[in-house]
């Protein structure tokens, strides 16, 4: 028999737990308003993790973790291009990373996604027993296999969740973007190799997530810096008035998927905003001239209540 619930109800670290000490085998759907998971336990441990669009890269844990070049990260992701090619067994096939590298990376992707996932106090959870979808199967998971101790997940996720809350009062969403308030730091900054790293990609105006796929550190990790960048006072967050004038640069500059990105996050945020009104309007017409009548549609509709 499925079992179903809201996660407003029953945490996910709760069943996690509960899956894992029962040694369940079977499919969990986990889904909320921007995203779906789905994650396959074997035995009470987590086997795969099908994680769709937006999820960690392997090259980018690979050169994060020093194990690749940003040099060989772009000659692997070229040889990719037009082929049916894993871009770890390129890696591996060129010499460049040995199979345990590959497996160190895909274990790190697995966690950091679920770490992720536990932060989620909205949406809804389905568990299958006895059930893996065939789709499920990643090629990369297909060639090497991982097994995830779902405890160690709930140890660590909880932790960040405690920081997360925290960290949200000022960065409640990676979507938003940053800027610094100062371009030199203090002389009594005390900052290692890393983090002078992240601080020199808040040059401009960026978004936290751009920040985070090319940080050296963990998402989570890179997080908890920008939040010390912006409680120190040299990094800031953007107006709603500076995002909507990047949604539009990036509609001028023939970037609909940025543009289209960064209008729904302004279309959840835009309804606190005195001229909210007015710019979900703006974002569902421009859904609509994309074609996406549907999330048109609700933006028209936020736009009138």
């Amino acid at each position: 028999m499925a079992l179903k619930g809201h996660l407003q109800h029953f945490g996910l670290g709760e069943l996690f737990q509960t899956l894992a000490s029962n040694q369940h085998t079977g499919t969990l759907y986990v889904s909320s308003r921007h995203e779906k998971k789905t994650i396959y336990f074997a035995t009470g441990s987590i086997a795969f993790l099908g994680s769709g669009e937006g999820s960690i890269r392997i090259g980018e844990i690979l050169r994060r973790a020093g194990k690749i070049t940003e040099d060989q990260l772009i000659a692997a992701t070229e040889e990719q291009e037009g082929s049916d090619k894993l871009l770890g067994r390129i890696l591996v096939e060129q010499g460049v990373i040995e199979p345990d590298d590959l497996q160190f990376a895909l274990r790190t992707k697995f966690q950091e996604e679920l770490y992720e996932l536990l932060l989620w106090e909205e949406g809804d959870f389905e568990f299958v027993p006895d059930f893996c979808p065939p789709d499920l199967l990643e090629p990369m998971q297909k060639f090497t296999q991982v097994r995830v101790d779902p405890q160690v997940v709930i140890i660590e996720g909880l932790r960040q969740l405690d920081e997360s809350r925290i960290i949200r009062t000022r960065l409640p969403d990676p979507r938003i973007f940053v800027r610094r308030k100062v371009e030199g730091l203090p002389a009594n900054a005390e900052l290692n190799a890393n983090e002078r790293r992240v601080w020199d990609l808040c040059a401009g105006k960026t978004s936290v997530e751009s920040i985070q796929k090319q940080s050296p550190e963990t998402r989570f990790g890179t997080l908890k810096l920008l939040y010390r960048f912006v409680e120190e006072g040299w990094l800031r967050t953007l107006t709603f008035e500076e995002h909507r004038d990047i949604a539009r640069q990036l509609r001028r500059h023939n970037d609909p998927d940025g543009s289209a990105e960064l209008h729904r996050f302004l279309r959840d945020w835009g309804i606190e905003e005195s001229n909210g009104a007015e710019f979900l309007e703006e974002t569902g017409r421009y859904f609509i001239e994309l074609g996406r009548k549907k999330e048109g549609a609700q933006a028209l509709t936020q736009a009138l209540e």
